[in-house]
């Protein structure tokens, strides 16, 4: 069996799997009381042992890739050493950007940039993160649009289910994915890159 996990790692993290174990694809996680969005700003979470030297070789080598759950705020600072890295990096939740500091925000900026030079990936998921006004999120819009329209083939998508450290009301997964068809016009061609194409070559 194959599985498939994305913990979360900082610069004390130890214990990283065996060569038989690469088919895991998990590293060592913290504990799991992990503090909620509501908690974490780019001041104040790290960004992880992935930006450090030890174990990266190692990582490209198991064939795992690195993934970022920051605020875009942090990515002008942090693009070069992420260029760096010697495993594919995907940025998460859009750069978890508040819709209210507008698609033009320098860090969200940064990121599309990032995604036309192939430097990252990005998933554009977890609209109800990012806006209170479920279930069109219509001020997440400019952000999705910004991105389907420079990079397609840098985007991955999902339902984040089940949705952990959400406080708020419950989105359906239904009219998540809905929303992402609505983003892309209902074009099968760029539905079937971001669900189908990028993820086959990013998680192969």
């Amino acid at each position: 069996m194959r599985a498939a996990g994305a913990p979360a790692v900082d610069e004390g993290a130890a214990g990283f799997a065996e060569p038989d174990e690469r088919d895991l694809h998990v590293m060592s996680s913290l504990p799991s009381g992990r503090p909620g969005p509501s908690r974490h700003d780019s001041a104040r979470i790290p960004v992880g042992a992935c930006l450090l030297p030890r174990g990266r070789v190692r990582w490209r080598d198991l064939g795992w890739h690195a993934q970022f759950w920051c605020d875009c705020a942090a990515l002008p600072d942090l693009r070069d050493r992420i260029a760096a890295l010697p495993v594919p990096v995907v940025i998460d939740h859009f750069g978890r950007i508040p819709t209210d500091r507008g698609a033009d925000d320098p860090g969200f900026l940064t990121l599309r940039d990032m995604l036309v030079c192939d430097e990252v990936y990005c998933k554009i998921l977890g609209a109800y993160r990012l806006s209170p006004h479920a279930p069109d999120y219509p001020d997440l819009r400019p952000f999705a649009d910004r991105l389907i329209t420079a990079a397609p083939d840098r985007l991955v998508w999902g339902t984040d289910w089940p949705h952990p450290n959400h406080a708020g009301t419950m989105p359906d997964d239904a009219d998540l994915l809905d929303l992402l068809a609505d983003w892309c016009d209902h074009d099968a061609d760029l539905l079937t890159r971001i669900l189908v194409t990028t993820p086959e070559h990013l998680y192969a």
